[in-house]
């Protein structure tokens, strides 16, 4: 694995939430209880505060304790917020600070603090928030059927708006309708949605996983080059360019040089071994017409001594040419002039 693997899984490991490090249970929560009046439903972890709501509003209801909320804020946690607008009788929370400056006609009241979760952690289960245009009411539930049976009453799924702790013996409903109703369907299904830690989580774990990939490939790709030609960075000379037609070298003479020319027009370099062995092909038809050359020469001569010293003397100058081709082969170099 290379460094640039290396870097973006640890940046991955730093990165993704360490949720057991801090994580805060239903133990340390408190009750969070609520008051049914008409047209508000009111939540409230002050246990005083609850008893005498119900006991000055005999048109309330108790509803006793519908989930476990923090009091004092624990780590990953933030601020649950109440609000309420005497106008129409509700009570509103969230844990949108910007939400709660922009709910028109809704003040804040500070009292009876709560904090919850803001990602799904620690054995927490979402917190449904729906509203009711009729009743001007905000409801929340962690029960799934219950929510549900809000919405076919007429309230509106909004989101979930945060994670909390569900109260004792609380169940979770292990079936669902297969069949939704028309105002179930018109809305967003909260039992689909993941927490926020989690998509970020996957989304570096994919991004990370093709980063990863990408670099074994680009591994993988130089390796199988150099595995299939391992003099090709080391030892290679340009393939000999096509020669014009008007040469003074026949092409019958050298079809090895013209024929690779053609077919790996796509290739940019050949081995010394394909070299030396166009050379010695090329050389021994050199030597060859040389001689020929030669014998015509001696059988043309007739003239007396001074024709046969001047076609020796060629003979001498071409065989001293072709050995020193031949030496410059040993060495592996291309001879100068080759194929001039």
């Amino acid at each position: 694995m290379n460094t640039f693997s290396r870097f973006f899984i640890v940046a991955i490991s730093l990165l993704a939430p360490d949720v057991g490090a801090a994580c805060t249970g239903a133990s340390e929560a408190s009750p969070l209880y609520c008051v049914n009046t008409p047209g508000d439903h009111f939540y409230t972890p002050d246990l005083a505060e609850y008893t005498s709501t119900v006991a000055n509003n005999g048109a309330s209801s108790a509803e006793g304790i519908r989930a476990l909320v923090f009091t004092t804020q624990v780590a990953n946690s933030v601020r649950l917020l109440r609000l309420w607008n005497g106008e129409i009788s509700d009570h509103f929370y969230t844990t949108n600070a910007t939400e709660a400056v922009g709910a028109a006609g809704y003040v804040n009241e500070e009292q009876a603090p709560m904090y919850i979760y803001q990602t799904q952690m620690c054995g927490s289960v979402p917190f449904y928030r729906s509203f009711s245009i009729d009743n001007t009411d905000h409801f929340y539930s962690v029960n799934e059927t219950e929510h549900d049976s809000a919405v076919a009453l007429g309230y509106e799924y909004e989101l979930i708006q945060g994670y909390v702790f569900p109260p004792p013996g609380f169940e979770s409903p292990t079936t669902t309708s297969t069949e939704p109703t028309a105002s179930e369907s018109s809305t967003p299904n909260p039992k689909k949605s993941l927490p926020a830690g989690s998509i970020v989580a996957i989304t570096l774990s994919i991004i990370a996983s093709l980063l990863l990939g990408i670099s074994l490939w680009i591994i993988w790709i130089r390796k199988s080059r150099r595995a299939a030609d391992p003099e090709l960075e080391a030892h290679s000379y340009p393939l000999l360019a096509q020669r014009d037609d008007s040469s003074s070298v026949s092409e019958k003479t050298r079809p090895s040089a013209n024929a690779s020319s053609a077919v790996t027009g796509s290739s940019r370099s050949v081995s010394i071994s394909q070299g030396t062995q166009t050379r010695q092909e090329y050389l021994t038809a050199q030597l060859r017409t040389i001689q020929r050359q030669l014998q015509s020469r001696l059988s043309a001569v007739t003239g007396g001594s001074s024709g046969l010293d001047e076609s020796m003397e060629q003979n001498d100058v071409l065989r001293a040419r072709i050995t020193a081709l031949e030496r410059e082969l040993e060495l592996h170099h291309p001879p100068p002039g080759y194929l001039d």
